[in-house]
């Protein structure tokens, strides 16, 4: 018999700025944890999220603090789905960039500031899917979960 309270994930509703980010980051952090998940998953998991939140914040509601966004994590099978939701700005031609980073260079004092977000979150994620409903952005972010997915115990 499978332990059906793994099954049950949760959702979010916040206003769109950075305090939200980090309330909905420490959630999902503390959901990662009681489910006894891998320190690397628990972390890549919660990069990828960071990045697309802020962007959420950043970009969909640029100068819209009063704006909102949801965020729902859903265990299915051997896969983690966290849907992110926002009536802000859609994203350019409807669909999710997919520029190459900048190069570095040598000198990282000129590195940019951004452009490497959607690069990272492509890294990262296993699955990844955008899509405009009326007049909101749905994204989905897919992480297979290890099949030992279980920390090691410490000797």
């Amino acid at each position: 018999m499978t332990d059906q309270s793994h099954n049950i994930g949760f959702a979010l509703a916040l206003r769109a700025n950075s305090l939200a980010v980090r309330t909905a980051l420490a959630d999902t952090r503390v959901w990662l944890a009681s489910r006894d998940l891998d320190e690397t998953f628990c972390s890549t998991v919660e990069i990828a999220v960071a990045e697309a939140l802020n962007n959420v914040v950043e970009h969909a509601y640029h100068r819209r603090h009063e704006a909102g966004f949801s965020l729902v994590v859903r265990p299915f099978g051997d896969t983690l789905f966290i849907e992110i939701r926002d009536k802000g700005h859609p994203m350019p031609d409807n669909r999710l960039p997919d520029t190459p980073p900048p190069e570095p260079g040598d000198n990282r004092a000129t590195l940019p500031e951004g452009g490497f977000g959607w690069h990272l979150i492509r890294s990262l994620a296993d699955t990844l899917s955008y899509r405009r409903e009326g007049e909101e952005n749905c994204l989905v972010l897919g992480f297979a979960v290890p099949a030992d997915r279980k920390q090691q115990e410490r000797r």
